[in-house]
């Protein structure tokens, strides 16, 4: 700008500057957009967490249908706070049908934050072989289930008196853990440890007893 105007040809001069000016009050449009946003994403989740609190499943997702009404884009952050709601009320049918609309709107493959809360949603309600599924679901998705998804399906599975269904369900998820690599914590080595008994199978045993030579820190 200061060129042209060295030139003596300061419309030139006036135009550059009117355009650097519309062009920083576009940026600054956007900026608050987006905040603004942000914002109303934090709010709608602070709804959606603070109605289940109160066993109001029905309000917590009406506040995210209001979201999607208003024509914002549903983030992936306020699908996972709506699953939660499902675990927190443990309403599984509502889980699986916003997970069919989280794999609608993302073609099919939702995150891990969204599985592990569908895979609770299940737990909570003592799905066990539902649970199995998200597991298979999620590695069909090209995701590999963490150490704290097996450590929360493990912790539901023994936390009661087990069938031996259940018992059957733990030694095959503890096989698919075995497979995916997944190292052990301390906690859910000594769930398994402790539950073992007179019903386990031989290759049930054999497998958690080597459990602690995966670990990446020692038992105690």
């Amino acid at each position: 700008m200061q060129f042209y105007t060295s030139l003596g040809q300061s419309a030139k001069a006036r135009d550059i500057n009117d355009k650097q000016i519309q062009r920083r009050m576009r940026e600054d449009v956007t900026s608050v957009d987006l905040d603004a946003n942000t914002v109303d994403i934090v709010q709608c989740i602070s709804s959606i967490q603070s109605f289940a609190k109160k066993g109001n499943l029905i309000a917590a997702i009406d506040a995210l249908r209001m979201f999607q009404i208003s024509g914002a884009e549903v983030s992936r952050s306020l699908w996972t706070a709506a699953l939660d709601a499902c675990v927190v009320c443990k309403d599984l049918d509502q889980a699986k049908s916003c997970m069919k609309e989280i794999e609608a709107t993302y073609t099919g493959h939702a995150d891990v934050s969204m599985y592990s809360a569908l895979l609770k949603a299940h737990l909570c309600v003592e799905s066990w072989h539902g649970a199995q599924k998200v597991l298979g679901k999620m590695r069909r998705a090209g995701l590999t289930p963490t150490e704290g998804t097996y450590n929360d399906f493990f912790t539901a599975l023994h936390s009661g008196d087990m069938d031996s269904k259940g018992m059957h369900i733990s030694a095959e998820v503890l096989e698919e853990m075995t497979r995916d690599g997944v190292r052990p914590s301390r906690n859910l080595c000594s769930i398994l440890l402790r539950n073992l008994n007179a019903r386990s199978s031989n290759a049930e045993i054999n497998r958690v007893l080597e459990l602690p030579n995966r670990m990446d820190q020692p038992m105690d």
